[in-house]
């Protein structure tokens, strides 16, 4: 379901990058992408998508609390707690004073919602959609993979991170950890604006 997702992204990326301005919002370009995959037939046909989705906890009287929001799920089924949770953060940010990688924020603020299980409780897999605003993805990867590496511990981080095939032109890896002695996956994927950004 994720290269599928994925590869909806990789087919409407072309528009999102004409109607989005260089320093655009990270809301503004995932409301874009859940808008424009959704008018895919293609798409219709197979998931269904919501942007800021709020997956439930519960009380000790069983009330329905909010256990915040989820950038996009995806949903294959009518089952609201089985969907597959894209956090989605920017990535090299081009600023006054120079580019800021966000990559600590990509995790502390990203991965670490799926690793505490708010978004991800009782699923075996959670991703992250990382929108490279200067479209130098490798950049990117090589900071989340220094900013994972220093919080490995609290991660649960099992080396080696892997590259997975690219879905062009997204770039993909997958990193391992453990969560209450279970292996829990976190599939990345690195999108890129057009070469010197939006």
């Amino acid at each position: 379901m994720d290269t599928q997702f994925l590869r909806f992204i990789a087919d409407i990326w072309p528009d999102c990058t004409a109607a989005l301005a260089r320093n655009s919002d990270e809301n503004l370009i995932t409301r874009t992408i859940v808008d424009r995959v959704g008018r895919l037939s293609e798409a219709r046909r197979c998931l269904r998508l919501e942007y800021h989705y709020e997956p439930f906890a519960h009380t000790n009287s069983g009330a329905a609390i909010s256990k915040g929001q989820i950038d996009i799920a995806v949903f294959v089924t009518r089952e609201r707690e089985i969907y597959l949770a894209y956090e989605c953060k920017r990535l090299n940010v081009i600023r006054p004073d120079g580019r800021r990688a966000l990559a600590t924020e990509y995790v502390a603020q990203g991965v670490m919602r799926f690793i505490t299980e708010q978004y991800s409780e009782n699923l075996p897999m959670g991703c992250m959609l990382g929108y490279v605003m200067d479209g130098d993805w490798k950049w990117a990867y090589d900071k989340i993979e220094a900013a994972i590496m220093a919080k490995k511990e609290a991660l649960g981080f099992q080396e080696p991170l892997e590259m997975n095939l690219p879905v062009e032109p997204i770039q993909r890896f997958v990193t391992r950890h453990t969560i209450n002695d279970q292996l829990f996956e976190m599939h990345h994927a690195l999108l890129p604006f057009p070469e010197g950004g939006p």
